[in-house]
């Protein structure tokens, strides 16, 4: 997500998580991107009927310097 400009969608992600996770679904992303988005780490937009955008926040302060660190 990071690689993206900080933006994936929702279906593209499950993708790429069954990859090396076979036991991730639908149900348990929108779980976990509900937690996220309570969290203030992501913001989940209605692209289509059923798509949604994930959106990394950039201003979350206690996630920014982990991933600043990790990505240089």
């Amino acid at each position: 997500m990071i690689k993206n400009k900080g933006e994936i969608l929702d279906k593209r992600m499950e993708e790429l998580l069954k990859k090396e996770f076979p036991f991730v679904n639908s149900l348990y992303l929108e779980e976990i991107f509900m937690k996220l988005e309570c969290m203030n780490i992501i913001n989940v937009f209605r692209v289509s009927k059923s798509k949604k955008m994930i959106v990394y926040n950039k201003r979350n302060q206690n996630i920014k310097e982990d991933i600043l660190n990790e990505s240089i």
